[in-house]
């Protein structure tokens, strides 16, 4: 859910990434370099998301926690 306060570009490829574990169910090579195909340049997402996935988590914990008071 936190995805949803992510830019675009991040859950782009956190939906490729899932998707090309429908035909490698692995982080191998082979699952990697289909990413690539469909994604060039993921890594910047994933660094990014590596970067502020952890505040995204807890904004969004934030955001719940003020809805339930």
């Amino acid at each position: 859910l936190a995805l949803a306060l992510a830019p675009p570009a991040a859950l782009r490829y956190v939906v490729v990434h899932e998707l090309c574990h429908l035909k490698e169910r692995n982080h191998s090579a082979r699952f990697w370099a289909q990413v690539e195909r469909l994604l060039p340049g993921w890594e910047a997402q994933r660094d990014w998301l590596r970067q502020h996935g952890a505040p995204l988590k807890y904004e969004l914990d934030r955001l719940v926690a003020d809805i339930a008071d």
